[in-house]
């Protein structure tokens, strides 16, 4: 959250296979992920996936691994990813010198328990409550909630835009929530063509409602 709202973040510097040097930072391996990953979430990009240079050097020459890999975005818009590569000229050329693999085992991401509001402080039901009861701490929580699990690149994707509220966050779950509900109810219909849920696939019902209880 801290590199979507532009504040410093932390950052370790990193050698290319090819000598190139860049400073690695986790947040932006997820914003700039590759687009065939585009629909995964923070929570499901650090459990399957893990960095790794896009080339190998043997004897002096690079050659390509074989490793499946999703090389990283040079250039998302919102974010350039520190190993793009750039030419003679300056320009950057539209490939990155690291990317992501599958982690031979899964991994298990760990959130701490002061990153969630106290939601018995609400005072009402985020999800259902009318507009007028919403508040800062379920905005709060929202935010870091749909930043776990709703796949993004930017700030924006997380908020809903309009109308305008003081409350972006806890609207943007409201809205997303109602969108998967009526996905969930399409789906039962053998002709529809409703895709997953955005947020509560059910292989991830589970560990959503466990991520709500530890606060």
């Amino acid at each position: 959250m801290l590199l979507l709202n532009k504040q410093e973040v932390s950052s370790e510097l990193r050698y290319s296979p090819t000598g190139q040097a860049y400073l690695e930072n986790q947040a932006l391996h997820y914003l700039c992920r590759n687009k065939d990953l585009e629909n995964v979430s923070v929570k499901r990009f650090y459990e399957l996936y893990e960095e790794r240079p896009m080339k190998s050097v043997t004897g002096g020459s690079v050659r390509r691994t074989d490793e499946e890999k999703w090389p990283f975005m040079a250039d998302t818009r919102h974010f350039v990813h520190p190993s793009a590569i750039k030419g003679n000229d300056g320009v950057l050329t539209g490939e990155t010198s690291a990317g992501v693999i599958l982690r031979k085992e899964e991994a298990l991401v760990r959130v701490p328990q002061w990153a969630f509001s106290d939601a018995g402080g609400f005072g009402a039901n985020i999800l259902t409550c009318p507009t007028g009861e919403l508040n800062q701490a379920m905005d709060t929580y929202a935010e870091v909630l749909l930043a776990l699990y709703l796949p993004h690149r930017c700030l924006a994707d997380l908020k809903k835009s309009v109308p305008q509220t003081n409350y972006a966050f806890a609207e943007r779950l409201r809205e997303v929530y109602e969108y998967d509900v009526l996905r969930k109810a399409n789906k039962k219909n053998p002709s529809s063509s409703q895709k997953e849920p955005v947020i509560h696939p059910e292989h991830s019902r589970h560990r959503f409602q466990q991520t709500r209880g530890i606060r």
